[in-house]
C-alpha cells in the first residue's frame, strides 16, 4: 500500500490509514484496508448496505455523485473497550468558490485480523 504499508498496532490505526487513503483518493490502499466482505452501512438514502470490496468502490461513486468534491475533516479517532472505532469530523465540500464547511459524521467501526469487516453511520441529527 502506498504511503500505509505497514499499518499494524490497534484498530485505531487501521481506521486512521482507511481515512487518510481516502482523503488522498488512493481507493487501492481503501481497497487493502477491508475485508472481501465487508459490510458498510452508511446514512444514504438510495441504498442502506454496500458490502464487499466492489461494495466499497459503489459507496465512494455514490457518496462523490451526491455531494461533489469533498473531503472529510477528523476531530477524533477513538478506540472503544470493544476494539470498535469510533470517528468523528465534518464533511468538506470543496467547490470553485472555495471550502464549505458541512454536516458533522460520525462512524463506527470494526476490525478483525488487521482489516475492517464493518463500518455504520451514526446519525447525528437527533430525534426526527
Amino acid at each position: 500500500m502506498t504511503g500505509d504499508s505497514t499499518v499494524g498496532g490497534s484498530n485505531a490505526e487501521v481506521v486512521r490509514a482507511l481515512w487518510r487513503a481516502h482523503r488522498e483518493g488512493r481507493i487501492e490502499d481503501v481497497l487493502a484496508l477491508v475485508h472481501r466482505e465487508v459490510v458498510w452501512e452508511p446514512l444514504t438514502p438510495n441504498r442502506t448496505l454496500y458490502v464487499g470490496r466492489a461494495g466499497t468502490r459503489a459507496l465512494f461513486e455514490d457518496i462523490r455523485h451526491a455531494l461533489g468534491d469533498f473531503r472529510i475533516d477528523l476531530d477524533e479517532v477513538a478506540e472503544l473497550p470493544d476494539g470498535r472505532v469510533v470517528s468523528r469530523g465534518h464533511i468538506v465540500g470543496l467547490t470553485p468558490d472555495g471550502e464549505v464547511v458541512g454536516p458533522p459524521i460520525a462512524t463506527v467501526a470494526t476490525v478483525q485480523d488487521g482489516l475492517i469487516i464493518g463500518f455504520a453511520s451514526l446519525d447525528l441529527r437527533g430525534p426526527r
